[in-house]
């Protein structure tokens, strides 16, 4: 997945001084506070499969895999675009043969017949879409305020917060709201 664009900030440096007791006017931190919190929402959004706030993002995978795409993340809220390799070019396929169903909870783009009539299972597919929540879950906004608290306490370097590991507590949020897409049941 790529975000398309600039991901919008779920805390706030001022909201996070208030949740941790920071006087909103000692400065001194805040730069690296800002990106104390972008790495944090990182982590929890990617730990989560939830974007915290709405962006425009592109997926790339595969043509064959059938009529149905499940979105890996939630929530999405529009497909704006879909396109395949044809080997030689990115061609637009048109919006009247795919449309997004139960973008909130379990997302899924669903493609006509016709959408790739003749195509390869083996050509690259391009599905643009806008995800995120408008407000976002507190629970994951709480996560992220532990989790950038816990690296400014320690002192540790945005840089390195790959290899540091989560508390309990944020640990335990991200799992309650952890978007795991459903299992499909039957015979196909």
């Amino acid at each position: 997945m790529q975000v398309i664009g600039e991901a919008p900030q779920a805390v706030s440096v001022a909201a996070f001084k208030r949740a941790v007791m920071i006087a909103e006017d000692d400065t001194d931190h805040d730069v690296a506070l800002t990106a104390y919190l972008a790495a944090a929402q990182e982590v929890v959004e990617t730990a989560a499969r939830r974007p915290l706030t709405p962006r425009v993002v592109q997926f790339t995978t595969w043509a064959g895999l059938g009529l149905r795409w499940w979105v890996p993340l939630a929530p999405v809220s529009a497909v704006t675009a879909v396109a395949y390799d044809d080997g030689s070019d990115w061609v637009d396929v048109l919006p009247a043969e795919f449309r997004l169903v139960q973008g909130f909870d379990e997302p899924q783009v669903l493609f006509t017949d016709a959408a790739f009539a003749g195509l390869s299972c083996l050509a690259g597919l391009r599905i643009t879409a806008t995800v995120g929540h408008v407000t976002p879950p507190k629970g994951l906004m709480q996560a992220v305020i532990l989790l950038a608290k816990d690296w400014f306490d320690t002192g540790v370097a945005v840089e390195d917060h790959k290899e540091t590991a989560l508390n309990f507590g944020c640990r335990s949020l991200i799992r309650q709201a952890r978007y795991v897409r459903p299992r499909e049941w039957g015979s196909a």
